[in-house]
């Protein structure tokens, strides 16, 4: 019953914090669908990594991967932890994206995350979603970016 009446001031009263609790409530009665469009509509007021990563949780509850995968692939500008990174690849590996996969593995690369046994995957999924130029571009920004490390 709250969760109704929460959802129902969230829809008159828009706002984050209605929205922000509507969701919430739906969570705790179980309607994790309803947790989800309501968490979307928080993040149309404030898009944060909190937010995103709700959402995130709602649509991994609700086996929703295409869903999970856009918002992993919108938390790549928040500073992902690399269990986060190795979600989306997972999500982007489920539904065959080898764009966003390659996108993943490239910030896993970027973080010295990317473990030895994974290069070739990377690259050989880089260049049939971009083609071999880009693989050569995203190789080179690697070879600046240790090269500044270094000094």
């Amino acid at each position: 019953m709250a969760a109704k009446l929460a959802k129902q001031k969230a829809t008159i009263y828009a706002s984050e914090e209605n929205y922000l609790l509507a969701s919430r409530l739906a969570v705790q009665s179980g309607d994790i669908a309803s947790a989800a469009k309501l968490m979307e509509q928080v993040i149309k007021f404030k898009e944060n990594k909190e937010n995103l990563l709700k959402l995130h949780e709602y649509s991994r509850w609700q086996g929703n991967l295409v869903s999970a995968l856009q918002v992993s692939l919108k938390l790549l500008k928040y500073q992902p932890n690399e269990k986060q990174l190795r979600a989306g690849l997972e999500e982007a590996s489920s539904i065959a994206d080898l764009a966003a996969m390659s996108d993943f593995y490239f910030v896993l690369v970027q973080k010295q995350w990317l473990k030895n046994d994974e290069y070739e995957s990377w690259l050989t999924i880089t260049d049939k979603a971009y083609g071999a130029e880009y693989v050569v571009t995203q190789l080179e920004k690697i070879l600046k970016d240790l090269i500044l490390i270094a000094f």
